[in-house]
């Protein structure tokens, strides 16, 4: 480059080459590695929590990765999806069993990928252990009885109550 009075300038410029996917650890939901999570009338909501590391990170500045969480009917292969923003670090995302249209996914059970870019645009796709149920039926009590009576105790003893639980 020519300067203003025709002097030679010569400029420098830090290049890096990123060819490797950000990487993810310690994926949990609800910070277990249980093999079944659960979305119900009284659980109403998962949260999906990992860790996000990337070599390159320390000679890039305002560094922020995409995220995608992405949830798959095993039944039916409908599939929803969410975009988060993520950084170098831990992350975490809470579904409540919301789609994107606004209304309840319906229940059955649920493979999630986490499928995370940097800015680069390296890409890395990561499944979760397990699944996710979605179930918001109320459980049904076909069958009652107590004994003896209802609820008078004879000669001092508690009433038994049985039932039969239906999911």
């Amino acid at each position: 480059l020519n300067g203003e009075d025709g002097e030679v300038v010569e400029k420098y410029q830090k290049v890096s080459i990123d060819n490797n996917p950000p990487v993810v650890n310690n994926i949990q939901i609800d910070n277990s590695f249980s093999d079944t999570n659960y979305i119900t009338q009284v659980k109403t909501q998962i949260i999906i929590s990992y860790e996000i590391s990337d070599a390159h990170l320390p000679i890039m500045e305002d560094y922020y990765s995409n995220a995608e969480y992405r949830f798959q009917n095993t039944q039916t292969r409908e599939t929803f999806s969410f975009s988060r923003t993520a950084t170098n670090g831990i992350n975490s995302y809470t579904w409540t069993g919301i789609t994107p249209a606004g209304v309840n996914a319906p229940d059955g059970e649920y493979n999630v990928k986490v499928i995370v870019n940097d800015v680069i645009g390296n890409t890395k796709e990561y499944a979760l252990p397990g699944v996710i149920l979605i179930d918001r039926n109320p459980c049904v009590v076909p069958y009652v009885s107590v004994t003896p009576g209802v609820f008078s105790p004879e000669d001092g003893q508690y009433p038994i109550m049985r039932y039969r639980l239906n999911d």
